[in-house]
């Protein structure tokens, strides 16, 4: 019967094996106790917020261990599959893939384009990137099944909604989109971003609070700048990527975490949580 349901939900059968493998295995936990998961996002300040109000749930992060984490291996791939099944309904999951090949400043480095949406696989940050996205896409896929609240944050002008697979899961479940400023949460660059959820109500809420930046607030904010502008050699107008900056503007600011702690804390009990599920039939 599982596996029918699966079916139904369109999930590929390589994942329904996967998911089937992990909760055969007797070797981990699989009991259900977990409100939250946070899937390599913005340094864990959404976890230590959830933690600070008495949830209990797991960051899954390369910044506290580079190696166990690594969601392009098998086994970190196979560890967020379960803590997925560990989720109690209506846990929340907060999904913030790696955005490098996917921002609008790399887009020339990437090559990608809507002729050609997985750019040139032999540059590593752009397979890594494919990667990374579709295993993102495969557990938005299974939290639904769930029964969970996902969310996935992208900086605005990120490719990554284009990607074809993006476009057949818009196809099988009902996706909600917004965006926000994360400048409105104190952080030094005002930095728009764009959000996807399966929760409308989730969503709606993020937008209240940070959906809309005058420009006045936005120069007031901008106190760090995140690229650095010049003109090339034909006299055309060029940016590049500040790194430093940027790896650090990845990193959400607590305020943000308490936000979106506060949010979850209020819906989670809510009986009707307005959460999309499968598309209808066409």
């Amino acid at each position: 019967m599982v596996v029918l349901e699966m079916l139904r939900w369109r999930i590929p059968s390589c994942l329904i094996l996967l998911t089937l493998l992990v909760r055969w295995n007797q070797q981990i936990p699989h009991g259900i106790d977990r409100d939250f998961i946070e899937v390599f996002s913005g340094n864990a300040e959404i976890s230590k917020a959830l933690r600070e109000v008495g949830l209990h749930g797991a960051s899954i992060d390369t910044c506290e261990d580079a190696r166990a984490f690594d969601l392009t291996g098998p086994s970190a791939f196979g560890l967020v599959i379960n803590e997925l099944l560990r989720c109690k309904p209506g846990s929340l999951v907060v999904l913030a893939p790696d955005c490098r090949s996917f921002s609008r400043m790399s887009r020339h480095t990437s090559g990608r384009s809507f002729l050609k949406p997985y750019g040139p696989c032999g540059y590593l940050f752009v397979k890594v990137g494919n990667v990374l996205s579709e295993r993102s896409l495969l557990f938005a896929l299974l939290a639904s099944w769930c029964g969970l609240r996902w969310i996935m944050e992208q900086p605005d002008g990120s490719f990554m909604p284009h990607l074809p697979k993006f476009q057949w899961l818009f196809g099988v479940l009902k996706v909600f989109t917004s965006s926000m400023y994360m400048g409105r949460f104190g952080a030094k660059s005002p930095k728009r971003h764009r959000l996807l959820s399966n929760c409308e109500n989730l969503l709606k809420r993020i937008e209240d609070r940070a959906g809309y930046m005058s420009r006045e607030q936005q120069r007031a904010c901008s106190t760090t700048k995140l690229v650095r502008k010049y003109t090339d050699k034909r006299g055309q107008s060029r940016c590049v990527g500040l790194k430093k900056e940027l790896r650090e503007s990845a990193r959400y600011p607590p305020a943000f975490g308490e936000f979106l702690a506060s949010v979850f804390l209020e819906l989670r009990h809510d009986l009707n949580p307005n959460c999309a599920t499968i598309c209808p039939p066409t």
